[in-house]
């Protein structure tokens, strides 16, 4: 299960894609509270990309029935909800922070 206190490398690993891929602003700062469905950052395309991204990232499968507002609507949402699968953020290769 994942830790607490990883709560925040998983949110910022979830933001920094976001703003990269999704909004193509890597200097974005986005309010892990911030509704992203309603602000319109993400839209039914970056959703799918986003779940892939985190099946990737975090070795967890999401299923379909999944696929609903209350885990996707915050970034502090779907890394509670990525917790709740037991995910674990994965260090790179060079061993710093992801």
């Amino acid at each position: 299960m994942t830790r607490v206190d990883d709560a925040p490398i998983i949110e910022r690993m979830i933001a920094t894609f976001i703003a990269e891929e999704l909004i193509g602003d890597p200097g974005i700062d986005i309010d892990v509270e911030a509704n992203l469905i309603s602000d319109g950052s993400l839209d039914s395309v970056g959703v799918m990309r986003l779940v892939g991204h985190l099946e990737t990232t975090f070795g967890v499968a999401i299923p379909p029935t999944d696929l609903v507002p209350k885990h996707f609507r915050t970034i502090r949402l779907m890394a509670d909800y990525l917790a709740r699968k037991g995910a674990r953020p994965r260090t790179p290769p060079d061993g710093g922070l992801p």
